[in-house]
C-alpha cells in the first residue's frame, strides 16, 4: 500500500496547476493589458506562498500519518516522541523536572501506544494566524522531527545551482528530484536517499550567514508580503522570475521531502551479515 508521503509527491505536479494557468495568461496578456497582467502577477507570488506553506504542513502531516498506520510509537525515533509529549507538559510550572517527567510519559506511550497528532509538530506561529512558511517556522518543524539545520544540509548540494539563478537547469533538477521521490517513498519505511541532492562536503555555515534557501524565501515573503500591503503597485516582477519562483518552490519541496524520509529508515544488515 502507498504511503501518504508518496501520494503528495505523486500530485505535487496537479498542485501548481493553478499558478501555472496565471503564469500562461500573464504571459499572453503582458503587451497587452498591463493592469490585467500585473494584477495576475502578484497572484502568482501570493499563490507560490500558499502552495509552499501547505507543502511543509503536509510534509508533516502525512509522515505521522504513514507512522501511525505502518509503524508504532515505540519503534518511532525519540525525537517524535519528545516533541509528542511536549503538548502534556506545557503549562507546568517552571523548575518541575521536565525531562525525568518527559521520560516517563514515553514509557507510558511506548505501552499504550497513541496515535501521532499534528499540532505538536507545528510551531506555535504556525497554528495561529502568522502562517508564512519563513525560513525559522520551516526549520523548527523539521527540529520537531528531529531534523536540524534543514537548510544548511542542503548547502553545497546540487540544487544551489538553481538557488544560484540558472533557470536552465530547473527543469532537470525537477524531474531528476521527482523520479526520486516516487521510487523511494512508495513503501514505509521509506528509502529515500540525500546523495541524489549531491551533497558536497564543505565549511560549515555560520548561524549570522544565511543560506542560498534562507535569502529565497526571505525574498519570496518579502515580495509576498508587499502584494498582501498593497506596496507593490505596480508589479516588479518578470514572468522569467516568477517562474523561477516557482520551481525553486517544488525543487525546496522535493528536498525537503528526500530528507525527512531518511529520518525514517530502517538500517540494513553489512552483507557479511546478511549472507549465510
Amino acid at each position: 500500500m502507498n504511503t501518504f508521503l508518496y501520494d503528495l509527491a505523486l500530485e505535487t505536479e496537479d498542485r501548481w496547476r493553478e499558478v501555472d494557468s496565471l503564469i500562461s495568461h500573464a504571459e499572453k496578456t503582458e503587451n497587452i493589458d498591463k493592469l490585467f497582467h500585473d494584477a495576475l502577477c502578484r497572484a502568482i507570488i501570493v499563490l507560490t506562498v500558499a502552495q509552499l506553506e501547505r507543502y511543509v504542513r503536509d510534509i508533516a502531516k502525512c509522515t505521522l500519518q504513514d507512522i501511525n498506520k505502518f509503524s508504532s510509537f515505540a519503534e518511532t525515533p525519540s525525537d517524535l516522541k519528545r516533541t509528542f509529549c511536549k503538548t502534556f507538559l506545557d503549562g507546568l510550572p517552571s523548575g518541575l523536572d521536565t525531562e525525568n517527567r518527559t521520560q516517563s510519559l514515553i514509557k507510558v506511550f511506548d505501552s499504550l501506544s497513541p496515535k501521532f497528532i499534528l499540532d505538536p509538530f507545528l510551531v506555535e506561529d504556525a497554528r495561529g494566524n502568522n502562517k508564512n512558511p519563513s525560513p525559522n517556522i520551516i526549520s523548527r518543524i523539521f527540529i520537531n522531527f528531529g531534523i536540524k539545520d534543514i537548510f544548511v544540509r542542503l548547502h553545497n548540494s546540487k540544487i544551489d545551482t538553481v538557488f544560484n539563478g540558472e533557470p536552465s537547469e530547473a527543469n532537470t533538477v525537477i524531474r531528476e528530484l521527482r523520479e526520486h521521490v516516487l521510487e523511494k517513498l512508495q513503501y514505509f519505511p521509506y528509502q529515500t536517499d540525500s546523495g541524489v541532492l549531491e551533497i558536497k562536503p564543505s565549511t560549515e555555515i555560520s548561524k549570522k550567514n544565511k543560506t542560498l534557501y534562507q535569502e529565497f524565501l526571505d525574498e519570496l515573503l518579502n515580495q509576498r508580503n508587499n502584494v498582501a500591503h498593497g506596496s507593490s503597485l505596480p508589479n516588479s516582477k518578470t514572468i522569467q522570475e516568477l517562474r523561477l519562483f516557482r520551481d525553486k518552490v517544488i525543487i525546496l519541496g522535493y528536498a525537503l521531502l528526500i530528507l525527512m524520509g531518511t529520518q525514517f529508515q530502517i538500517e540494513h544488515p553489512n552483507d557479511d551479515e546478511a549472507s549465510p
